[in-house]
């Protein structure tokens, strides 16, 4: 069995999506003093969404018997207005990634959680592959990204380009102390921002954002960056969301001097 416990307060719901199918068997979910049996079994796979109206503090999926259970994921909330975050995205990820994921099973997903809003986020690490082919990560990624919105036709779609980043090793653009900006992460924003003009969708420059090419050396100075040069620290990544949600909001934030 699986438990999670909000660590602030109640909610009002529980949701839990899982594999669907012939082999597939029975899935028991508890919250706030409410228990019910779901079935899984279905004459095709797929996937089901169920959820159960309970307000608690805690939920726990449990196998009911019948045969395996697989859960693709779960949620809680309350009733009242807010955002809703999902993420399809994986530690160390590239776009490449996406080729591993069950088109049946992600549309499912889409389609039950009904975005208003689809961000694409790959390319940082793309981008420190002095091989990459632009020609096939565009591909890849647009064929990805059309996917999501074939499944979502009511979302909107934001590209991001990859946040400033450099490295000691390897060819690039010297940025001072030693430190070189790779030479396909410029041309993989680019790249990126082609994909969103020709699906239509809104553009956000994060290395832009950050003070442009060798940004990351500043926000390295104030602690904002990791001394890697690559991520940020805590710090940074809310300076990053604090600008990116303005972009969204359509208001204009100066983040590189504050």
């Amino acid at each position: 069995k699986m438990t999670l416990v909000s660590q602030n307060g109640t909610f009002d719901w529980v949701q839990v999506t899982v594999v669907s199918g012939p082999s597939q068997g029975r899935i028991v979910l508890s919250a706030g003093g409410v228990e019910k049996t779901f079935d899984a079994r279905a004459s095709r796979k797929g996937s089901k969404t169920f959820r159960l109206e309970a307000k608690g503090s805690e939920l726990t999926v449990r196998g009911g018997g019948g045969s395996r259970s697989e859960v693709l994921s779960w949620a809680t909330g309350r009733n009242t207005p807010g955002v809703r975050y999902v993420n399809f995205g994986l530690i160390g990820a590239t776009v490449n990634i996406t080729r591993r994921f069950d088109p049946k099973l992600v549309a499912n997903d889409v389609k039950a959680i009904a975005p208003d809003l689809i961000v694409y986020g790959y390319g940082t690490n793309e981008g420190f592959n002095d091989n990459l082919d632009l020609k096939r990560y565009a591909q890849r990624g647009s064929a990805f990204m059309q996917s999501l919105s074939n499944a979502a036709p009511q979302a909107d779609l934001v590209y991001i380009g990859a946040a400033s980043g450099l490295r000691r090793k390897g060819r690039g653009a010297s940025c001072g102390g030693g430190w070189k900006e790779p030479r396909r992460l410029g041309p993989l924003r680019e790249t990126v921002q082609q994909m969103a003009k020709r699906q239509n969708a809104a553009y956000w420059d994060w290395s832009d954002a950050m003070g442009g090419r060798c940004a990351i050396n500043e926000w390295a100075s104030k602690r904002l960056a990791a001394k890697d040069r690559v991520h940020l620290t805590s710090r940074g990544y809310a300076r990053s969301a604090n600008a990116f949600a303005a972009y969204l909001m359509g208001d204009s934030v100066e983040v590189a001097q504050n």
